[in-house]
């Protein structure tokens, strides 16, 4: 874009990412839960349209395909909104980062690059939301749940969790 203005062409492409992002969610053949995980923690690959619009059009057009996506999810929360959050500000702290490097380096090096670095802030961001807000807030939304019950889940799935 050569402008900072937000046009119809912008709002258009941005569009297209979400839905393709959506169908990407939805579509649960698309989904990977791993046998070592808990059954909540699924591998899926709606963040990549987003990705691409980072690369193509910016950070403003991922943010903006997330949060179409995580707004359509919403609805049919399962987590009491707590889980489609994270996912957002997850996803957010990946693609940001992402996109920002390979805007100022447009070579497939900086792609592989920013992806890298962006993993790595998404890891951290994630370890330190999770253990110090989500789980809290995820007890206190969802009645009868616990960190122990938590625990609990991650523990039948892998007996090597302790805390």
């Amino acid at each position: 874009m050569k402008s900072n203005k937000i046009n119809a062409k912008f709002i258009a492409k941005t569009g297209i990412f979400a839905a393709v992002s959506i169908i990407l969610y939805i579509v649960p053949f698309l989904k990977v839960t791993l046998p070592f995980f808990p059954s909540f923690l699924e591998i899926h690959f709606d963040e990549i349209p987003a990705l691409i619009a980072g690369f193509a059009y910016g950070p403003f057009s991922a943010i903006l395909t997330l949060l179409i996506k995580t707004l359509v999810k919403l609805p049919f929360s399962t987590t009491v909104c707590v889980g489609e959050i994270a996912d957002f500000i997850y996803s957010c702290a990946f693609i940001i980062p992402a996109s920002l490097i390979y805007k100022k380096h447009r070579k497939f090096k900086f792609a592989v690059i920013s992806i890298l670095i962006g993993c790595v802030i998404q890891a951290i961001v994630a370890s330190v939301l999770t253990t110090f807000i989500m789980l809290d807030l995820y007890c206190l939304l969802m009645p009868g749940l616990t960190k122990e019950g938590i625990l609990g889940m991650c523990q039948a799935i892998n007996p090597n969790i302790s805390s």
